[in-house]
């Protein structure tokens, strides 16, 4: 069966050396013993990805025959951005930051590089929407390429 995943989680698995495939498989195995679809923070894959990216994969779950990650990154004084994929079409990507309402609107449809640069392997995100939240951080609806494995 084809399953989605976004440039994202391609560059990261491909970095890590770890096939699409076996993290497919290894979530297909917890759906067998009726467990949750996703590979958490301390499976042997995601930690595989992890050290060698050096980037703070969170889980990596299936819904829909699409693979979706979650990353939080840190720094000394707490989360410094995150990425999340809920669905192909509904993707968020969150840092600390505040920008006036007309800077947000300018930016929908531009990549997200040209707000931020928070790793390599989040290249070739389009923005489509920015919020500024009552905390100090940015929401930002966020668009990856999607391929088919």
């Amino acid at each position: 069966m084809r399953r989605g995943l976004s440039s994202p989680s391609a560059s990261l698995f491909k970095q890590a050396n770890v096939q699409p495939e076996g993290l497919d498989a290894a979530i297909e195995d917890l759906v067998w013993t009726k467990a949750p679809a996703m590979l958490r923070f301390d499976h042997p894959l995601v930690r595989q990805v992890r050290d060698s990216t050096g980037i703070n994969l969170v889980q990596v779950a299936r819904r829909s025959r699409n693979l979706l990650i979650e990353i939080e990154q840190h720094s000394g004084s707490g989360p410094s951005w995150q990425y999340r994929e809920y669905t192909p079409r509904r993707c968020t990507f969150s840092c600390r930051g505040q920008l006036p309402a007309t800077i947000e609107t300018a930016l929908q449809g531009e990549l997200l590089e040209r707000l931020v640069i928070p790793a390599a392997a989040l290249q070739d995100i389009t923005i489509a929407s920015v919020a500024g939240s009552g905390d100090g951080w940015l929401n930002i609806d966020v668009v990856p390429p999607w391929h088919l494995f």
